[in-house]
């Protein structure tokens, strides 16, 4: 007797209420029944009905023979019954993407799979819009043979394939597919198997594009810029250092700063009356943290280096540890504002040489923290400049590095130099004390800005983790400010401190830890949430890539990540205008979404590509010369934008 959900009762609430119910009949359907063993529509789900054969699955493959050292396309070929489809591998916003897993011979490698064009339904009583396939498809894997592969030997190629087929109702479905193949010598000509025209529909694969092995425009030489001589070369470096220094020094502009740096206004007022060699004393600690955090931020560049990893600026926050590290501190920084708790101090000379350390001890921690939240943020002429530098000897990068934190200190130093300057700032007074603590919600603010990322990262589970690790750690801190002070014992002061370490630790462990280090691939909904722009994003690949210029469409590219601020301005400003939206349909414009919130070894190396080290770039490719890619500046224009479509569609 079949057991039957009745699910009727969708169409009377809302649609994204019944768009995340039947998501959930889909999840569990696919986590728990067995192929053919479930059936489901949007209106009842059936268990344990027999299903039906309809999705066929076969592995086929371009040509007759394998030929060692080159590359060669395997395909799963797809047929599905009249009126049933498979999905995409970005589904939308029901359904689950067909998943392919090969299983080589040692020596031989798969690269990304190339998949047609999707089809887009639309359900308008549901309101549900899902990409997928119908009648037959192709997903088509290029493999590389091995020069060693031994001409007359066979291997055995295996799929492990999945599904879910949808019509009135929905079955999943799998299948464990294989296909020998003979090795044939490696001057032989490459024979088309009778299974070739299933390949044919793959523009870049019928135009030979692939099938030499140098098809992908990423492995060409790009024309980005004229070369430099040998004779200009230390020109050059002082180009980038200077680029380097204005780059640092408008980053104390953008948003990610500008917290800290009311802090340091703040306490420029409070030195406003102390001697002139304090103040200055005072100002080149602040100048030594900005300066040496860079200068840490560039030795642990070149460590990864050394070690055959590759980062970009920013790469920390692609951590979602280092994010909630970053947040607890701003959390707790913010609490000490609003005078939730205070360090108090013994009189006399105690209390004199304390706050003298401390005044320096806070200058250079305020300008460590001043460098850590600015590398979220990309100021004009800070690109190309990091860019430069992480293609330097170790030596060329500590320079760039050293110099963007030398300007990023720079103001703060010329009014130490100049303590006439600081006439113009307000005297002391009471309003200093409404002003720090309406820093500390400004701090908060940047915390709440480091937890969204977090959450895009880790899920809700791990934004709750962290956030009841936040409390923990302010609470934490809170008994030490009121209860292990200078005034306490030593045996109080380390009671009190080991219970709050104890009590940060035991909730990070219990809360945070398990679920923290989860990863959770971001850009298939990154790209389903940009769609709501009105762009029609699809998630960057290398072979869509080829596939649109093959078809003779302008590219767009656009790489991106969730930490990066400058990113989401020009997302909800110039990629969302009315203008660029309707140039990007009138021009048929491939638009491509790379998501480098996590970090994505791919991305990486095509960011090193174009000379560039961190995110966003931006870049237009056209069909007509797809070798001189036009690469454009961080912060993106209306104009700039449209000059570009419009460039390179001649």
């Amino acid at each position: 007797m079949p057991v039957i959900l009745d699910l009727t009762f969708l169409y009377k609430v809302k649609n994204m209420n019944r768009k995340l119910i039947v998501l959930v009949a889909l999840l569990v359907v696919t986590a728990f029944g067995q192929p053919k063993a479930w059936s489901i529509n949007p209106v009842a789900v059936t268990a344990l009905v027999p299903a039906q054969d309809n999705v066929v699955s076969n592995l086929i493959s371009e040509n007759e023979k394998l030929i060692p050292g080159r590359r060669q396309y395997i395909g799963v070929h797809l047929t599905m019954a009249p009126g049933w489809h498979i999905y995409y591998r970005d589904p939308g916003d029901i359904g689950v993407a067909t998943r392919v897993q090969l299983t080589l011979p040692p020596g031989y490698s798969a690269a990304e799979a190339v998949w047609l064009k999707p089809t887009t339904f639309r359900d308008e009583e549901g309101g549900f819009v899902t990409h997928g396939y119908e009648g037959e498809t192709v997903i088509a894997i290029p493999i590389s043979v091995p020069v060693s592969a031994v001409p007359g030997s066979q291997i055995t190629v295996e799929a492990d394939v999945s599904w879910l087929a949808c019509s009135t109702s929905c079955e999943p479905g799998q299948a464990k597919l294989s296909l020998t193949l003979m090795v044939a010598h490696s001057q032989a000509p490459p024979i088309p198997s009778a299974s070739a025209r299933h390949f044919a529909n793959f523009p870049a694969l019928k135009q030979g594009q692939e099938s030499s092995g140098n098809g992908s425009i990423f492995d060409k030489d790009f024309k980005l810029a004229p070369g430099q001589s040998d004779a200009n070369v230390w020109l050059v470096y002082l180009q980038f250092l200077g680029l380097a220094f204005v780059g640092g020094l408008i980053l104390n502009f953008m948003p990610c700063v500008l917290p800290v740096v009311s802090l340091k206004i703040l306490s420029f007022v409070k030195e406003a009356g102390e001697s002139r060699s304090r103040v200055l004393k005072l100002g080149l600690a602040y100048a030594a943290g900005t300066i040496s955090t860079c200068l840490a931020l560039a030795l642990a560049v070149i460590a990864l280096q050394v070690a055959g990893i590759s980062v970009g600026w920013g790469f920390q926050f692609q951590h979602p540890l280092f994010l909630l590290a970053m947040a607890t501190l701003l959390s707790v920084m913010s609490l000490g504002l609003f005078g939730v708790f205070m360090v108090n101090v013994q009189a006399g000379e105690k209390l004199s040489s304390l706050s003298t350390r401390r005044g320096y001890t806070g200058s250079f921690f305020t300008g460590v923290i001043a460098t850590i939240l600015s590398t979220p943020c990309t100021a004009p002429f800070l690109g190309a400049a990091i860019g430069f530098a992480f293609a330097q000897p170790w030596w060329g990068i500590l320079a760039v590095f050293a110099a963007i934190g030398a300007g990023l200190s720079s103001p703060y130093l010329l009014l130490s130099f100049n303590p006439r300057w600081q006439k113009l700032i307000p005297k002391p007074g009471a309003w200093m004390e409404y002003f720090k603590q309406a820093m500390g919600f400004v701090l908060l603010l940047s915390a709440v800005w480091l937890l969204s990322v977090l959450g895009s990262m880790v899920g809700s589970d791990g934004l709750v983790g962290g956030l009841v690790f936040i409390v923990a750690t302010s609470f934490g801190a809170w008994l030490i400010g009121n209860f292990a002070n200078f005034l306490a014992g030593t045996k109080q002061k380390v009671c009190i401190w080991t219970l709050a370490a104890a009590i940060s630790l035991v909730t990070f462990y219990c809360f945070a830890r398990p679920i923290i280090f989860e990863t959770k691939m971001p850009n298939a909904e990154a790209v389903q949430q940009a769609n709501a722009n009105g762009i029609e994003w699809q998630p960057f690949s290398e072979a869509l890539v080829n596939q649109s210029l093959a078809d003779g469409k302008v590219v767009f590219l656009d790489f991106t990540a969730q930490w990066c601020q400058t990113c989401q301005l020009n997302e909800h400003t110039t990629l969302s205008s009315q203008a660029v939206v309707e140039a990007f349909k009138s021009e048929q414009v491939v638009a491509l979404r790379g998501d480098w919130t996590r970090s994505n070894p791919q991305i990486t190396k095509i960011l090193q590509k174009f000379g560039r080290s961190g995110v966003p770039l931006y870049v237009v490719l056209s069909p007509k010369r797809p070798e001189q890619p036009l690469v454009l500046p961080e912060i993106l224009t209306q104009s700039i934008l449209l000059d570009a479509i419009a460039q390179a569609g001649i």
